[in-house]
């Protein structure tokens, strides 16, 4: 059939056998029905090692590990690719000199008009480095799942959802922890391949689905503090206070949360404690009067010691001080301005048959060895004790 002036004619068995030999990427070469190589192409010579002098005629048993030759694995393979057509596998072979690297193979039966086979065709391709990421892949998510799956705050992870037209219309639920399903009152069962909305259909009107859907968009994670949420778990209603992260993560967002009530209640309570306090000492300063000694050689010492309150509480003011022995201040025998005579103390100043303190002066205090006592108005004297009259 011609086109445009030229004859197009199927390529020759010459045109394929330069194609295949000048492949690179690829070992691609012919085994007898035996098993034996019995053609070699440039790519067989990069990936395996071996010259065409050294493998022609060849065993192709020498590409696998010795294990598993004599687990029968090539000659199983050759079996399946005569009986089904064709073998595919992945595993470990072996160079010429030595080392392993894992491949991809496909064998295919090559059989005559007749049925006769004639040998097979084995393309082999060296994953090696894909094996090794694959294998740095599997091993990056066990660690990431086995953090996560390890932390106190919930984690989910949620894939966008898009219409027709590419936009943003939803999340489904992909992966959520251990700590999500605790703390949110639901199993992985009740949120995996669900949607956000149809979860938790408060999320657009909180803020928290706009929030996700312009994580993907733009990429700037997504940081919420204080967010109050109300809605509904297993058709119980709920009210929250979270603090709300979330970040990219290929087409979704991976989202943590905390709930932070009882720490936002604890933070209200201690501010109250503080205002309370606060007030109360702004009200002892006004209320209590500023005590001044306008004599330098004055010196009050308090008889309180730490841890006596309580014997303090309800005691005179004079019996709270510790005043040193000497005289008193002028005492009047009769209230001032009334002319009416104070009554006396249970406590008697001087000899038997002395005169009794007043209840508003200071009680008799006897000298460190109890050798005299005073009123307001009296020079130290000898104490007596009451008699049955003041009792």
């Amino acid at each position: 059939m011609s086109r445009q002036g030229t004859t197009e004619q199927p390529a020759s068995s010459d045109q394929l056998r330069l194609l295949v030999a000048a492949v690179e990427d690829y070992a691609i070469f012919l085994l007898d029905p035996q098993g034996r190589v019995a053609s070699w192409n440039a790519g067989a010579v990069r990936i395996k090692g071996y010259t065409a002098e050294e493998i022609l005629g060849q065993p192709f048993t020498r590409f696998y590990p010795p294990e598993d030759v004599a687990a029968g694995v090539p000659a199983a393979a050759l079996r399946q690719a005569a009986t089904t057509g064709r073998f595919v596998g992945y595993g470990w072979r072996v160079r010429q000199d030595g080392s392993r690297f894992y491949a991809h193979v496909t064998i295919s039966c090559l059989r005559d008009a007749g049925g006769v086979l004639q040998g097979f065709a084995k393309v082999t391709r060296d994953m090696t480095e894909q094996q090794r990421q694959e294998q740095e892949l599997r091993t990056s998510e066990a660690r990431f799942r086995a953090a996560v799956e390890h932390l106190l705050d919930p984690l989910a992870l949620l894939c966008a959802v898009r219409d027709d037209e590419g936009q943003v219309v939803d999340f489904r639920y992909e992966y959520v922890n251990p700590a999500h399903v605790e703390q949110a009152a639901v199993t992985a069962e009740d949120v995996l391949g669900r949607r956000l909305l149809e979860v938790h259909p408060q999320a657009a009107c909180s803020g928290l689905f706009d929030g996700y859907r312009k994580v993907v968009e733009t990429g700037e994670p997504l940081v919420l503090d204080g967010l109050r949420y109300q809605g509904t778990v297993g058709g119980q209603p709920i009210q929250l206070v979270l603090d709300v992260r979330a970040a990219k993560l290929d087409d979704g967002v991976l989202v943590t949360w905390r709930n932070v009530a009882d720490r936002l209640r604890t933070e209200e309570q201690l501010v109250e404690a503080r205002a309370k306090a606060e007030l109360s000492q702004r009200l002892q300063a006004s209320l209590l009067p500023a005590v001044s000694v306008a004599d330098p050689a004055v010196e009050l010492l308090c008889r309180y010691q730490p841890g006596g309150q309580r014997a303090l509480l309800g005691a005179d003011f004079y019996d709270a001080l510790q005043l040193a022995d000497g005289p008193s201040p002028p005492w009047s025998a009769t209230w001032p301005g009334t002319g009416r005579t104070r009554p006396a103390s249970p406590w008697r100043c001087g000899p038997p048959g002395g005169r009794w303190c007043s209840p508003d002066t200071a009680r008799p205090t006897c000298s460190p060895a109890s050798t005299g006592c005073w009123c307001a108005s009296a020079a130290p004297r000898s104490c007596s004790p009451p008699s049955p009259a003041h009792g």
